[in-house]
């Protein structure tokens, strides 16, 4: 058992999962990334295991290890109960943990894999470190916790998570409306949203990993706003969003998209191209992955800046809090982590 283990003391700001830096190439022209070792934190409770069966899944279509993980916490009451009550209390804990980490791997499977219980700090730096040590390709995670017994720390750590990682998330839904979890997920459909900006492409090639691996055709989204009434005032929007609208403002937004589709094509890959005109980006996205029924998401954290920054920022934050299925989000790399 491969166990990654550092000594318990104070939490310390340990840095980002990252990639050695090196040039690159467009991304729209890059080919799909390699991924080697996936990474599903577990908390303990019910809600952080809905990620095993994308996490058992994508791992073995991309012919991956796969690493489960969790941080311990240790207890505060040294100084009440006795330096050798605490001890052997905490060595109980960590070994009952080890057992629970290593119950969850599918022996039958014969899955490559291992549990690591890593020790000490705050969970989310804790977790980041792990992933930076270890070269961590992907995490596998799901955006809520358990609120009741035990210490479940989810819910707050993939925000921290997906705002300071520089490798892809995949956050899996949690609740009535996510798709059933008892089944194996396979990848059919994938949907991208783009604003026009290199920094949105970047997650085109994570996108083609997942996807690729068990044949998925791919959906490109522009969301353009819906276009100002002349003489209005404050420039208000129009509530016409007919075609008479759609054709002149989206114009340009098809072009682009059938760009990117084209080089895509030139690998392979089956793409089709939407662009959709509202004023509320996030709730276009959601609407049609409902429409296409889109197995997965696939977006970046954050644009260039300007309007695509706030496009991609926003999206991004609703999409992932709402969406009823998988979410890859990706930062690039030449973006800075959003504080928490």
């Amino acid at each position: 058992m491969s166990s990654m283990e550092s000594g318990v003391g104070e939490a310390r700001l340990v840095g980002t999962l990252y990639a050695p830096a090196e040039e690159r190439a467009p991304a729209v022209a890059r080919a799909p990334e390699r991924y080697q070792l996936v990474c599903v934190p577990l908390d303990g409770s019910p809600q952080s295991e809905h990620a095993l069966p994308w996490a058992r899944a994508l791992a073995r279509r991309l012919d991956a290890r796969l690493c489960f993980v969790h941080v311990h916490q240790a207890g505060s009451d040294r100084a009440y109960t006795g330096r050798g009550a605490y001890a052997r209390r905490e060595n109980e804990q960590r070994c009952e943990e080890s057992r629970y980490l290593w119950s969850k791997v599918d022996m039958g499977g014969r899955e490559p894999a291992a549990a690591s219980v890593v020790m000490g700090g705050r969970v989310p730096d804790a977790l980041l470190r792990f992933g930076r040590e270890q070269h961590v390709d992907l995490v596998v995670m799901t955006a809520y916790g358990a609120n009741g017994t035990g210490h479940p720390w989810l819910g707050s750590v993939a925000d921290r998570v997906l705002r300071s990682a520089r490798v892809p998330v995949l956050v899996v839904p949690v609740g009535a409306d996510a798709p059933d979890m008892t089944q194996m997920p396979l990848v059919r459909r994938v949907l991208v949203p783009l604003d026009g900006s290199s920094a949105a492409e970047e997650v085109l090639p994570h996108a083609l990993t997942l996807g690729d691996a068990s044949g998925a055709g791919y959906t490109l989204v522009r969301v353009e706003p819906v276009p100002a009434r002349r003489g209005s005032p404050d420039g208000q929007h129009a509530p016409e969003r007919g075609a008479e609208n759609a054709a002149p403002v989206g114009h340009a937004a098809q072009r682009y998209l059938d760009y990117v589709a084209a080089r895509l094509r030139e690998r392979g890959a089956n793409v089709d191209v939407r662009v959709v005109v509202d004023a509320h980006a996030a709730e276009s996205v959601l609407a049609l992955a409902d429409e296409i029924d889109a197995d997965l998401i696939a977006l970046t954290l954050h644009g260039d800046g300007g309007r695509q920054r706030r496009l991609l920022g926003s999206l991004a934050d609703k999409v992932i809090r709402s969406a009823s299925r998988p979410v890859l989000a990706y930062r690039p790399r030449g973006t800075r982590p959003r504080p928490a």
